[in-house]
C-alpha cells in the first residue's frame, strides 16, 4: 500500500529535481571517465560532506586518489568505505594495492577482526529489530510458562526462555557493537607523504616520522596535539593537521 508520506516525498522530488549531491556525483563520474581525476576528487569530496554514508562516492573517491598517486588519501577513502560496508570483498584488495604502491614492504592490516566485521556488516538497525523480535518471543514464552506451570510443557518452556534470553543479550551486544563501529572515529590515516611526531606540546620533534598510509588509533588529546598509538603499540604525539580520521 502506498503511504501518504511516500506520495509527498515523490512530489517533492518532482518539484526539486535531483539533489545537489546527485549532480555533484554525476559531475564527478563524468570527470573521472575523462581522466580529470583532480576535478572528480573535488566533486566526490563535496558529495561525502553532504552524504556521509554514500558508499559509491567513497569508492570513486578512493579510485581517483589512487590514480593521482595520493595513496594516503585513497587509503582513507577505502577505509571509510569498509567502515560503511564491512562485507565488501573488493575493498581489502584496493587497500592492499595502495599499500604496495607506497612500498613493497607495506601491507594492509585490519583494525577489526573478521567476526566483528561480519557483525557490523549486518548493521545495527537489523540487530536492533532482531532484539525487538526476540524480546517479544521471550515475553510470550514467559507468559506461557506461568500459565502452563503445572503441565509437562513447563520444562520445555523454561529451556526456551533461557535460549531466548541468551539470544536477546547477544543481539543487543551485536547492535551496540555495530553502532559503535560506524560512529567511532578514533582511527586515522596519515594522508600526506609523511607526518612528524613530537615529544611534547611545545612542538619539539622526535626522531620518529610516520610514513604515508600509517594507521593510527587516537587515544588522547593534549593541549595542542593528539596522542596516538601505532599498530605495533608504540605511542606518539602528532598534529591533527597531518592525519585524517576514518
Amino acid at each position: 500500500m502506498i503511504k501518504l508520506q511516500h506520495i509527498v516525498l515523490f512530489a517533492v522530488l518532482l518539484v526539486t529535481g535531483p539533489s545537489v549531491a546527485t549532480k555533484l556525483f554525476d559531475q564527478g563520474l563524468k570527470a573521472a571517465n575523462t581522466k580529470k581525476y583532480s576535478e572528480a576528487v573535488i566533486c566526490f569530496e563535496k558529495v561525502v560532506e553532504q552524504e556521509k554514508f554514500n558508499v559509491s562516492a567513497y569508492y570513486n573517491l578512493g579510485n581517483c586518489y589512487y590514480r593521482l598517486r595520493k595513496y594516503g588519501k585513497a587509503i582513507r577513502a577505502f577505509e571509510k568505505l569498509l567502515k560503511l560496508n564491512p562485507r565488501d570483498p573488493e575493498v581489502p584488495m584496493s587497500l592492499e594495492l595502495c599499500y604496495n604502491k607506497i612500498g613493497p614492504e607495506n601491507s594492509w592490516t585490519p583494525h577489526t577482526g573478521g567476526l566483528q566485521r561480519l557483525i557490523c556488516g549486518v548493521g545495527s538497525s537489523t540487530w536492533a529489530w532482531l532484539s525487538i523480535f526476540i524480546s517479544m518471543c521471550l515475553g510470550l514464552t514467559v507468559f506461557a510458562l506461568f500459565r502452563l506451570s503445572g503441565t509437562p510443557w513447563k520444562r520445555l518452556l523454561f529451556i526456551s526462555a533461557l535460549g531466548e534470553t541468551v539470544l536477546l543479550i547477544s543481539f543487543v551486544i551485536a547492535a551496540s557493537s555495530a553502532y559503535d563501529y560506524t560512529q567511532n572515529d578514533r582511527f586515522a590515516i596519515v594522508t600526506g607523504k609523511s607526518a612528524p611526531t613530537y615529544l611534547n606540546d611545545l612542538g619539539e620533534r622526535s626522531e620518529l616520522v610516520l610514513s604515508e598510509g600509517t594507521k593510527l588509533e587516537i587515544i588522547g588529546i593534549t593541549k595542542t596535539k593528539l596522542q596516538v598509538m601505532l599498530q605495533n603499540g608504540q605511542k606518539a604525539l602528532v598534529s591533527a593537521e597531518d592525519i585524517e580520521r576514518i
